[in-house]
């Protein structure tokens, strides 16, 4: 029915089976990759990007909620607080947590108590009181 429709002789082209199946594979590669694109909105610009980055370095006590906040108050652009977050831990400072265990121990190992914990397990009878300590 299609061939009185279409001249298929002018249409028709001899490939060899490598060329045919070359073309399969990179068209399912292609269909693939559209299917499996980043779901999502798409990032912010870099120079915001870098802009998060600036603010977070020059005002070291601000989080994630005041920086969006500043954004959104001074230039007005709305940025969400997680997208803030996720834009901070890529390129923002690292947060410094302070000193770390180790540090604490041998600089406070003069004041330091030892304590241990005990466990005291007590059965009742009718007659008697049984107790079991550990002590360590």
């Amino acid at each position: 029915m299609l061939s009185h429709l279409i001249d298929w002789k002018a249409v028709l082209t001899i490939v060899k089976p490598d060329t045919l199946i070359r073309w399969h594979r990179k068209g399912f590669r292609f269909f693939w990759r559209w299917r499996s694109r980043a779901p999502g909105r798409p990032p912010l610009p870099s120079d915001v990007q870098h802009l998060i980055a600036a603010m977070a370095r020059a005002n070291v006590t601000w989080g994630e909620e005041r920086i969006a906040a500043e954004l959104r108050l001074k230039l007005g652009l709305s940025v969400s607080p997680r997208t803030v977050r996720k834009y901070l831990a890529s390129g923002g400072p690292a947060k410094d947590s302070g000193q770390r265990w180790s540090a604490f121990v041998r600089n406070h190992a003069q004041a330091i108590v030892a304590c241990d914990f005990f466990v005291s397990a007590t059965a009742y009878s009718d007659r008697m009181i049984f107790s079991f300590a550990e002590f360590d």
